[in-house]
């Protein structure tokens, strides 16, 4: 499989690597995606698959309905997991900071496990709220069908990104790697993360869970102010956690790979210098 690194280096000719291989096209509008292909519909619990070659034997769309079923499967230990706050082994004090933040974690990952309906775009329908909800969609870009929306992808070489009720699944997501691996948890040294990127979470599993984490309205005010590096948003404060997307990557990426082979990792605490066992990321 064709590593991340070298794809970043074959889209862009650049060395730059992690840092700037973002999840989100914030700034590209995915606004009103075309689905072309009317007929390429397929399902996964409450979630709807659109122009992924339905019906197709090892198509995007066969690939998906195995992918989100193990989602669902791992969100729910997610939930457990969080629900211990600052007990948790998993990185949530490092992530989320505090206990009063635990309701609003378990009712984002909830939603996601459920594929609870979101809003959908109002133009030209009802005001009743309960009547502009959708199921969640998961689109695969096609760049011949959607060439606009493939320039996007490739603006910033990203797996995938938001629009309201759709998660649009770039080329570059089917490169990655399904799960986050153990070998992936970053370590604490001299109270700095090593590495200090966004390796933990560049999978596919992680990856639909930040742009789900996305439409479930996990959004800071000011997009530009996202964090994506692993770093970035552990230091991020209690209410800016809450609002960062890839908090949600990460804390379901360190649960999936959790580990007892390498027990020092990322910690909220390290960066003021004192490490606490309450806090570390990927280890059970």
């Amino acid at each position: 499989m064709i590593s991340v690194q070298t794809t970043y280096r074959v889209l862009t000719g650049s060395n730059y690597g992690f840092n700037v291989f973002l999840y989100c096209l914030l700034a590209y509008p995915f606004s009103n995606p075309v689905l072309s292909k009317a007929l390429d519909v397929a399902r996964s619990g409450n979630y709807v698959i659109r122009n992924c070659n339905a019906g197709e034997s090892g198509s995007m769309a066969e690939q998906l309905q195995t992918l989100l079923p193990q989602i669902y499967d791992n969100l729910q230990g997610v939930i457990a997991d969080a629900a211990l706050g600052t007990n948790s082994q998993h990185g949530f004090s490092a992530l989320f900071k505090k206990n009063d933040s635990i309701d609003f974690v378990q009712g984002i990952f909830k939603s996601m496990a459920a594929g609870k309906p979101v809003p959908i775009h109002t133009e030209g329908r009802t005001t009743n709220p309960l009547l502009n909800l959708g199921w969640p969609t998961i689109v695969c870009v096609d760049p011949e069908e959607q060439p606009d929306i493939a320039r996007g992808c490739a603006m910033e070489p990203v797996p995938a990104g938001n629009d309201g009720q759709y998660v649009m699944l770039c080329p570059l997501f089917w490169e990655i790697e399904e799960e986050a691996a153990s070998w992936e948890c970053p370590r604490v040294r001299r109270n700095t993360l090593t590495p200090n990127d966004d390796t933990l979470a560049v999978n596919q599993q992680a990856a639909l869970v930040h742009e789900l984490a996305h439409m479930y309205g996990v959004t800071p005010p000011n997009k530009d102010d996202e964090s994506y590096i692993i770093g970035d948003a552990v230091d991020l404060d209690e209410e800016n956690s809450l609002q960062n997307a890839a908090n949600f990557a990460y804390f379901y990426a360190g649960k999936k790979a959790q580990t007892v082979k390498k027990p020092i990792l990322g910690l909220h605490e390290a960066f003021s210098g004192a490490v606490s066992s309450a806090s570390k990321i990927c280890y059970s």
